[in-house]
């Protein structure tokens, strides 16, 4: 029995230098690496706002972030404490199921939307803009894999002892603790807004967990975050 504590006190330390690994690499690359490789690059001394825009969402924003949290997560995989990287963008079992919740989880994003823009006085109208939309494909799908891949389940292996599955049942502790830790890492993420936005950028982000949790497939997230972001930045202004 003390072998069996002694164990799991081990495993859930693992889980813990884990969580701090992601954090530390999140929040490094963010403000060194991030920064100086844009310096480097002179991604300041573009000035076509479409280019700039697409190149800050595909390139000089959000990649040097994201390369660097999967090396954790591979890390992480190697020793059995993530799941599967290649197996997080297969369908979870059924292709049905991640286009059903992520549509599901788009409705819920945009009334929520909604709701926020009529709050916030924001103005409606239509506006898109395809630099934008283009460049939300990519680093929407950069943000799953920090966020709901790497951050929630390094949250939910801190509190459960065991990788999250893709498969199977999952324990509800760990979702709960999954979701309000990387959402609030997400939230807090958001620099560019104000604090009280970046309050709301974090509920809402509970939407995106559902479909990850659901299909077990990063691509079920995606679609209501790019759908929703595409939809909104064309009808809303803020």
């Amino acid at each position: 029995m003390l072998q069996m504590d002694s164990d799991s006190m081990k495993k859930r330390l693992l889980y813990i230098a884990l969580l701090a690994a992601a954090l530390v690499a999140w929040w490094v690359s963010d403000h060194q690496i991030v920064p100086w490789v844009q310096r480097v690059a002179g991604y300041d001394r573009i000035h076509d706002r479409d280019l700039s825009i697409l190149l800050g969402h595909w390139v000089f924003g959000q990649l040097p972030r994201v390369l660097i949290c999967v090396a954790v997560w591979l890390v992480g995989s190697r020793f059995g404490l993530m799941p599967s990287l290649r197996q997080s963008f297969a369908s979870g079992g059924s292709w049905h199921r991640v286009v059903i919740t992520g549509l599901l989880a788009t409705a819920t994003f945009l009334v929520a939307t909604l709701a926020i823009g009529v709050g916030a006085g924001g103005t409606f109208g239509f506006h898109p803009y395809f630099p934008k939309m283009a460049g939300d494909l990519v680093s929407n799908m950069y943000e799953e894999i920090v966020y709901r891949g790497l951050m929630f389940s390094a949250f939910y292996g801190c509190v459960v002892g065991a990788s999250f599955p893709l498969a199977g049942k999952v324990d509800r502790a760990g979702i709960v603790v999954g979701t309000i830790g990387s959402c609030a890492v997400f939230s807090v993420g958001h620099e560019q807004y104000p604090i009280a936005l970046r309050v709301i950028v974090g509920v809402v982000a509970v939407i995106f967990v559902y479909p990850w949790i659901a299909s077990r497939s990063l691509w079920a997230p995606w679609i209501p975050h790019t759908l929703g972001d595409v939809i909104g930045d064309t009808i809303l202004k803020l």
